[in-house]
Formats: C-alpha cells, sequence, structure tokens
C-alpha cells in the first residue's frame, strides 16, 4: 500500500532533519557551546543522558521563519522514557512511606473544621492542579499528615505518579546512597518525580553536605515548578528564618508558591481510636 504524499514528505523531511542534526555542530557565538555527543548523551538531539530527547524541527518551505515545532528524538526519548518509569517506580518503592492509617486517607475522611478548614480547601485545589509548590505548617496533630497522605493516595488512584515520604527518611537514603555510589541518581530522581510529598520538612538533621543535596533537590524542583508538584509539611514556623532552612522558608513564603497555617485542636488521639475501630470493624466483617 502507498503512503499518501504529504505523510511520504513529511517522513523523507524528517529523515533529513536527524542525518543534519547527527552532524557536529557548534552553536553561534552568542549562545553556549553546544553540548558534544559525549557530554549530552544522545548524538542525535543532543539532550542529556538522564533526559528524554526533542528535535526542533525548523519552518518548511513558505511558512514564517520564527515557526518550528517541536518532536520527539527519534533515537533516545523511548528508551530514556522507558529508563525513567524504571527508576521511578525504584525509588517510589525504596521512599515511599504510606502505611498503617494513611494508606486510606483520603480528602473524603478528612475531619475539617473552621481552623483547618483553608488548608483542606489548599490541598483540594492542589489535586485539581498537581503543580508548584504547597507548604502546610501547623502544631502537632493537626492534620497535616493525613493531608499530605490524602493528596498522594487521590492523585495516585487518579493515575499521578506521587510520592508521600518524610526529610528525615530522604537524608537517610541520601546518606545511603553514598555507600553505593548512586548520590547523583538519587537526587535526579527525586527532583524530577512527577509529585513529591516531604513530610517533617524541618525534623531533619542536616549536616553541612546533607544540606547542600538537600538544597540541590529542592532548588531544582523550585526551578521546575510548572511542570512539577512539591508539598511539604512542618510544624515550626516558617516565618522565623533558620540558618539551616532558610534557603527553603524563603521559597515557602515566595509569592509563586503558597503557605497555609493549619489550626484547631490535636486530632492524633481521635485518629488513633478512628483507626483502631476500623481495624476491628474490618476483622469482623473478614471473619464473616
Amino acid at each position: 500500500m502507498k503512503q499518501p504524499q504529504p505523510i511520504k514528505k513529511e517522513l523523507e523531511r524528517l529523515q533529513f532533519v536527524v542525518q543534519e542534526t547527527k552532524k557536529t555542530t557548534t552553536g553561534p557565538p552568542s549562545s553556549p557551546p553546544w553540548p558534544s555527543p559525549e557530554k549530552s548523551g544522545c548524538p542525535t538531539c543532543k539532550f542529556p543522558a538522564d533526559e528524554p530527547g526533542f528535535i526542533n524541527l525548523p519552518p518548511q518551505p513558505g511558512e514564517p521563519s520564527w515557526q518550528s515545532r517541536l518532536i520527539k528524538c527519534p533515537d533516545c526519548y523511548t528508551d530514556k522514557m522507558r529508563e525513567q518509569r524504571t527508576r521511578q517506580v525504584r525509588v517510589h518503592h525504596e521512599l515511599d512511606m504510606i502505611s498503617g492509617w494513611k494508606e486510606s486517607a483520603s480528602l473524603d475522611n478528612f475531619y475539617m473544621t473552621e481552623e483547618n478548614r483553608e488548608a483542606f480547601r489548599a490541598a483540594l485545589d492542589f489535586v485539581d492542579d498537581p503543580a508548584g509548590w504547597l507548604t502546610l505548617w501547623g502544631d502537632y496533630g493537626r492534620g497535616k499528615s493525613h493531608l499530605l497522605a490524602a493528596i498522594r493516595n487521590d492523585l495516585m488512584r487518579g493515575g499521578v505518579p506521587a510520592l508521600y515520604t518524610t526529610a528525615p527518611e530522604v537524608t537517610s537514603a541520601l546518606r545511603g546512597a553514598v555507600k553505593t555510589g548512586r548520590v547523583e541518581q538519587f537526587v535526579t530522581d527525586l527532583r524530577s518525580f512527577g509529585v513529591l510529598l516531604v513530610d517533617e520538612v524541618d525534623q531533619s538533621d542536616l549536616k553541612e553536605w546533607t544540606r547542600e543535596q538537600v538544597f540541590r533537590l529542592f532548588d531544582s524542583r523550585w526551578d521546575n515548578a510548572d511542570n512539577l508538584g512539591t508539598v511539604m509539611a512542618m510544624s515550626g514556623d516558617p516565618n522565623r528564618l533558620d540558618d539551616k532552612l532558610g534557603y527553603l522558608f524563603s521559597r515557602m513564603r515566595s509569592d509563586a508558591g503558597k503557605c497555609v497555617y493549619i489550626g484547631g485542636p490535636d486530632n492524633r488521639s481521635r485518629g488513633q481510636k478512628l483507626w483502631s475501630l476500623a481495624l476491628q470493624v474490618h476483622r469482623i466483617l473478614v471473619r464473616g
């Protein structure tokens, strides 16, 4: 069966562009040096080894000089996306801390009061549009962990990759990555994860090296906040600068992010009682 003429011409044009792109070139003098294939990972699109590549197709004859379009790199995009998904599954398995009552946490079963209404609304908005920065802060037992776990669960049920963990767990995993020589890969995987929810942000013991790696992680996610979602929870006040976390607090308070106080009574004992009651009902139903 013969291909339609427009499709045939487009395929021929694409093959020409790919061949031309593979040739050694340099950018204009005013632009940064064009990455070499050795450093970029892909000789066709020149994208980094851990980043799925694209090719910018030049305008077709008769089109405006500014008109161009991006296509997926035929030589690396599919393989890199597959590898990226594999790494994210591994990171999710290693760091995701959803267990116990958090497995059933959802926005539907969150106990809303006047004091936590704003935080609840912020969580709802984030699930609807899981990008940008959201910080929840308030005293212990106010429902921060429930909201983070609920956001994670609701997003996962909708097919959106979301990882719930704690800052102490992240720093512990960083130290473990040093022993296995996986620090760079670990940081890269976390800073590119679709939605990252980090509880107890102000509870980790950050030494100089660990603080530097955590800064790299959050700074990268901040720069890509339009495409990545980051939710944090802490018991401290982000308006009080901390020598170790000042850089993070300044971003939390920025107009580009959303920082919400969550008040109300301590609900920990109430939540524990409800979880215990739910387990008893489950056992009764299972036994018939």
